[in-house]
Order: C-alpha cells, then sequence, then structure tokens
C-alpha cells in the first residue's frame, strides 16, 4: 500500500493539494480445499488508485472557493491456475466434473467539485453561511464471469441412488451514472 499527501501554501490565501492512494493485492491457490486437486484453484488480483487534486483560495475576509477533482479505480481479476478443460475428480464421494471460473470486475470514478463560500455576521442576530457550488460525477462498473469450459456438472451418492446437478454459466454486466447537479 502507498499513500501519500501534500498541501502546499502558494501564499497567504491559496493552497493546493495532492493526494494519491494505491492499494494493490494478490492471493494465490484461493479455493483450494484438502483433497482437491489444484485445477479448482485460483489466482487473484485486485488493485485500488485513488487521487484528489484540490485547489483552496481565500478572496475576501469571509469569501472562500474549493476546487477538487477526484478520481478512483478499482480493479479485481479471478483466474483459474488451471484452464480449459479439466479432469474429473473425487470430493466427499461426490464426482466433480468441473470447469476452471473466471472473473474480471472494474469500476471507476471521477468528480470534479466547486463552490464558493460567503460567511455573513449578524444577519438577522446570527451568523450565517451560503455556499453556491456544483458537481460533476461519472461512474461506471463492469462485471465479466464464467466457466472456461461452459459450465459444471456435480453427481452425489445418496441413498443407493445417484442425484446429478449441472449448470452453464457466462454472464457480462456494465453499467454507468453521469451525475450533474448544483446547489446553494
Amino acid at each position: 500500500t502507498m499513500h501519500g499527501r501534500v498541501d502546499y501554501l502558494l501564499n497567504e490565501t491559496n493552497t493546493l493539494g495532492f493526494m494519491v492512494n494505491y492499494d494493490p493485492g494478490h492471493e494465490t491457490n484461493r479455493d483450494l480445499r484438502t483433497g482437491s486437486p489444484l485445477d479448482v484453484a485460483m489466482d487473484t488480483d485486485y488493485n485500488s488508485l485513488t487521487l484528489l487534486l484540490s485547489w483552496q483560495s481565500q478572496l475576501g475576509d469571509n469569501t472562500f472557493t474549493d476546487l477538487r477533482f477526484a478520481s478512483n479505480r478499482a480493479d479485481f481479476l479471478r483466474l483459474p491456475l488451471v484452464c480449459c478443460e479439466l479432469p474429473d475428480y473425487w470430493f466427499n464421494n461426490s464426482r466433480r466434473i468441473t470447469r476452471g471460473f473466471l472473473e474480471d470486475e472494474d469500476n471507476g470514478r471521477k468528480e470534479v467539485a466547486a463552490s464558493v463560500t460567503q460567511y455573513i455576521d449578524s444577519f438577522l442576530g446570527v451568523a450565517h453561511d451560503l455556499k453556491i457550488g456544483g458537481d460533476y460525477n461519472d461512474s461506471w462498473s463492469t462485471w465479466i464471469a464464467g466457466y472456461t469450459g461452459l459450465g459444471g456438472l456435480w453427481t452425489y451418492q445418496y441413498g443407493g441412488g445417484f442425484y446429478g446437478y449441472g449448470y452453464i454459466y457466462d454472464i457480462g454486466l456494465e453499467g454507468q451514472l453521469v451525475l450533474t447537479s448544483g446547489y446553494v
């Protein structure tokens, strides 16, 4: 993990800021159980990167501005150690005809926000602040998952009989949200 932040005072009324956070990860042989072959294990990688840029300024004794850009990117990737057609194996008296599973998820977000704040003393007998601003958000996500052999089949022996369960699994989802707003 890497994290850093710098705030730089340009002068008495202006400050620039920068922040970065990077968080990588890796796991191997995930989901490997005692008695199961290496064919069912997976490698998993996940990363996230977050950035923030900011500028704060004092325009007058009671007037301030704030401009920010933020970005986040994250991904999750899970791949089978052994791909594609895998041999049958037995686990807890169950015959497993299985295939490698893969999963890939990516997410991102970008945001820009700006505001002006005016502090007002003794208005109607109390202190107030008036803030005007707006922001823009663009967020998205994708997810793909599937079995590299297009499915799996399990057979179970119970009470003198055999029972089977099978499936085919392959999916992809994608979404995006873009939002612009203002406030007073």
